[in-house]
């Protein structure tokens, strides 16, 4: 049977939790609240001995932040989504070293910008998103942080035309063997026809000739078959 498991709202009502990650046996949860059980945590919060908690002190600026994806890289917990930290207003992605919340790299750079999702591919944290190259980003809607710099993949995600400069959003990242499976509503991966659907092996993007509509938004592995929602 189902439980309650923790009440999740802010002051202007319930944006409710975004999605689960469970990093070395700890159960996080993000999205768009401000407190749990009356805990202020501002969109991100962790299960420990028995109760939801603060990761940190989180202080933004502007609206509430929406954090969607969580992920642990060299020691250090990442996360991402609609957030603009104070007092630098670097946004996008955000990191806690354990003491404070600092913008990996300074953030997305430009304005409606934010992570989608993120993943670890070769000992590489691959952050996808709103990433506008024209911003001053080193990729466009994709791009992969080493610690130190943020790096460009392969000839970053294209829209309809081919080109970097439209929305070609990145929904959905998945390392599957050794290669980088990725989702979205783009049209090109480095210049190759991949229409919502690419393969990143660590060298060159792959499409599958498909065509798709709408987005792709959520990708798994079962039985060593690929779906994609």
């Amino acid at each position: 049977s189902w439980h309650p498991y923790g009440t999740f709202g802010d002051t202007l009502g319930n944006w409710g939790i975004r999605k689960l990650r469970v990093l070395n046996g700890t159960l996080y949860a993000m999205g768009g609240f401000e407190f749990v059980d009356g805990q202020l945590c501002n969109g991100i919060a962790k299960r420990e001995n028995g109760q939801w908690v603060n990761v940190g002190d989180l202080e933004y600026i502007a609206a509430d932040p929406i954090l969607v994806d969580v992920i642990e890289y060299q020691g250090d917990i990442y996360a991402c989504g609609a957030v603009s930290l104070a007092p630098d207003g670097a946004r996008g992605i955000i990191r806690y070293d354990g003491t404070s919340w600092t913008a990996p790299g300074g953030g997305i750079l430009g304005g409606p910008s934010g992570g989608l999702c993120m993943a670890i591919y070769q000992d590489e944290l691959i952050l996808g998103g709103t990433i506008h190259r024209s911003a001053g980003n080193a990729g466009h809607m994709i791009m992969r942080w080493n610690g130190e710099e943020w790096r460009g993949l392969g000839g970053h995600l294209r829209d309809q035309n081919n080109d970097t400069i439209g929305e070609a959003r990145c929904y959905a990242l998945l390392p599957y063997e050794d290669k980088l499976l990725v989702a979205g509503g783009f049209w090109y991966a480095g210049g190759v026809p991949a229409s919502r659907f690419a393969i990143w092996d660590g060298n060159n993007w792959c499409g599958t000739g498909d065509e798709w509509e709408g987005y792709g938004e959520s990708l798994t592995i079962f039985d060593d078959t690929l779906f994609m929602a």
